[in-house]
This record gives structure tokens, sequence and C-alpha cells, in this order.
């Protein structure tokens, strides 16, 4: 059962690189989770001038704001029942919309389609736990920050062991998952350049081959990993 556990295995510190190493032990059910600390990341809302739009009035005529998201990235974007975009994101996004008196509409896509959407003026703005890059401010505007947080390695608790040892994740055998375009899929290229990456569009789609034994763990924002260890603790 214990090899079933999703656990959080890794956060990431660049400013310290300092490893920290939580030990988190459920006695009931005998479950460990392990945390340590790997990489600060800072979460900002990505927009773009274009041609005609410059002017601040142009929202305000056209009536409405349209924000791209994943809506798959609890707990700051996700997605209910009734198909509603929810979560931190979306009530950044509601309060901006608020204050031009224009109404939001929101636009779910894959990651790595956001910033294409936003360069090619399909949405106005793009708001989806994004962290703020070289390559990405040389092509667009960032605002922020509004979320300090750092990279996780979501793992099933029989492969923590594993991860502890001097490579860590950065094993032939290891299949790596991370969402494609992101800097999660940047970090496993840069130090897990032996395991196999396995590029994913959506957390679910890399969830449900975790649960699957497809892939050996995922790297993600930290209170993605934090939030899933939680909610499939029993899984």
């Amino acid at each position: 059962m214990a090899e079933k556990n999703i656990a959080i295995s890794a956060k990431i510190n660049y400013a310290t690189e300092h490893l920290f190493l939580i030990h988190l032990k459920e006695i009931s059910h005998e479950k460990i989770c392990f945390c340590f600390d790997f990489c600060n990341l800072t979460c900002f809302f990505v927009y773009r001038y274009r041609t005609g739009r410059n002017d601040p009035g142009w929202h305000l005529k056209k009536g409405e704001l349209i924000v791209g998201t994943t809506g798959t990235q609890p707990p700051l974007n996700a997605t209910n029942k009734a198909g509603e975009v929810i979560g931190f994101d979306a009530d950044i996004a509601k309060f901006i919309a608020l204050s031009m008196g224009v109404k939001v509409k929101f636009s779910k896509m894959p990651f790595s389609e956001l910033l294409p959407a936003l360069e090619a003026g399909k949405v106005d703005m793009v708001i989806s736990s994004m962290t703020m890059t070289l390559e990405r401010n040389l092509k667009v505007a960032f605002v922020g920050p509004y979320y300090i947080s750092g990279k996780g390695i979501l793992t099933k608790t029989g492969t923590i062991a594993a991860l502890q040892e001097a490579d860590g994740l950065n094993k032939p055998e290891f299949k790596v998952a991370a969402l494609k375009d992101s800097t999660s899929q940047k970090f496993v290229e840069a130090t897990a350049s032996k395991a196999e990456l396995v590029k994913v569009k959506s957390y679910d789609d890399a969830l449900e081959m975790l649960m699957q034994d497809k892939i050996t763990a995922l790297v993600a924002d930290y209170p993605f990993c934090a939030f899933s260890a939680f909610r499939y603790r029993d899984k």
C-alpha cells in the first residue's frame, strides 16, 4: 500500500543552494513524505502591447478582458464541475477586470500554448502560475510578482530512497515529467540529463501517468506538489 502513496519529494532553492530534508510521517498509515528545498520561483501575470491596443480605453470599448490560463494548476488555478476557472489566479483576473469596469473571459489552453496565444492576440493577458525568465521577457511584459514559490518533485513513496542518492533524479532508468515549455522542463534538462524527460500538456496528464507507473516523478510548482500529495495521499 505504501508504494501507491503519492509524496512530495523535493522543493529546490537556488538562492541558498542549501538542502533541507523534512520527514513527515503519518503514524497510522506509516506514510512518509520527504520535502527538500530547491529553487525559488516567482509568479507574474503577463501582457503584451499590440497595435491598436495601446490605448487604455481599448478594453473599455471592447467590454471584456480575455485572460489565458490552463485551469489545471491547483491551487492557483483549477476548473470546477461547472467548467468555471477558480483559484487565486482567477481571483486576480476578476479584480483586474473589475477595476477596469469590464467583464473577464477565461480562455483555457495547455501551458505551452499560453504565450503563443498572447503574442498572436488571442488573449489580452496570461495569469497561470507563470515564472518570468529572460527568454520570455524579451517577448512579453511581466507584472508582479504576486506569488513566490519553488519547484517540487512529486513521486511515490517507494521512489524516495532512490531520490536521496547522490545522483537524485539523474538516472537513466527514471522517467521524469514536466509541463511542456515550462521552467520545470528547463530544470529537468539542466539537472537530470540522464533521465528520460516526458513533456506533458497538463498536470492532470502527469498525475494519471504517475498513478499508472508510466513515469517515475513529476517536477512541478511546489504548491501543486503539496496540494496533490495531500489530495491523493491514499492513492
